[in-house]
């Protein structure tokens, strides 16, 4: 039962690396642009603003460990429920990946333009 636990972790871990690397685009801010005209490529002297659920907070801190361990890029977490999360995004207007609890998280984000884009990576309970 154990290597099934384990597995079935790591599985998961996995599965939240693509969506952290796929899921990208809170949005497009004046930094961004200027990077872009200036020949640097976005990922370069920059970290990454995560917002994700509160409960993925065990994975999603391996899965950036290992995303800062691989690019060299920090990434900064914003952990909570989702809810707030959106309601922190809407005021900022900043952040590059979300990482919502349901299809209905990613929905309501992807309708107020939010985030680009998104991908369903795990069932999540």
């Amino acid at each position: 039962m154990e290597k099934v636990r384990k597995l079935t972790q790591w599985v998961l871990v996995v599965c939240l690396m693509v969506a952290l690397v796929a899921v990208g685009g809170c949005g497009e801010n004046k930094a961004d642009k200027d990077e872009a005209e200036n020949g640097k490529t976005a990922i370069e002297d920059r970290s990454l603003t995560v917002y994700s659920g509160a409960g993925l907070r065990k994975p999603m801190d391996e899965i950036g460990q290992a995303f800062e361990e691989k690019t060299g890029v920090k990434v900064n977490f914003n952990y909570a429920g989702c809810a707030q999360l959106l309601g922190q995004m809407e005021l900022t207007q900043e952040g590059d990946v979300f990482v919502g609890g349901s299809l209905n998280d990613a929905e309501i984000a992807l309708e107020k333009g939010f985030i680009q884009d998104y991908q369903k990576a795990v069932y999540h309970i």
